[in-house]
């Protein structure tokens, strides 16, 4: 990972996750990790905002509401790289099986 130097702390305080009805594919989609069938893998749509208001708009599945999203909204201010490094780190484990 390349390290930035954006000077500024970031403290998520709010979001806001709107649940998607699955959304089919013309049709259906595999590649080598079995694909997602028939539907897209977005399940929903997040709005995350910081302590300054600025607000991110993000496409998610429910698993990063459910596994992702508490750690975000943990009350805590990090520099860039330190969210960066924490999701990384997390998704990683995540993928090998294994909890970080």
């Amino acid at each position: 990972m390349f390290p930035s130097n954006y000077p500024d702390k970031i403290k998520f305080t709010k979001a806001v996750y709107y649940n998607f009805r699955p959304i089919p594919l013309p049709k259906s989609f595999k590649d080598s990790t079995g694909g997602f069938g028939q539907f897209i893998p977005e399940q929903g749509y997040l709005e995350l905002s910081d302590d300054t208001g600025m607000t991110a708009h993000y496409t998610v599945t429910r698993a990063f509401v459910r596994n992702t999203l508490p750690k975000l909204l943990d009350g805590k201010c990090r520099l860039f790289n330190g969210w960066r490094e924490m999701l990384y780190w997390q998704i990683r484990s995540a993928a090998a099986g294994t909890v970080r």
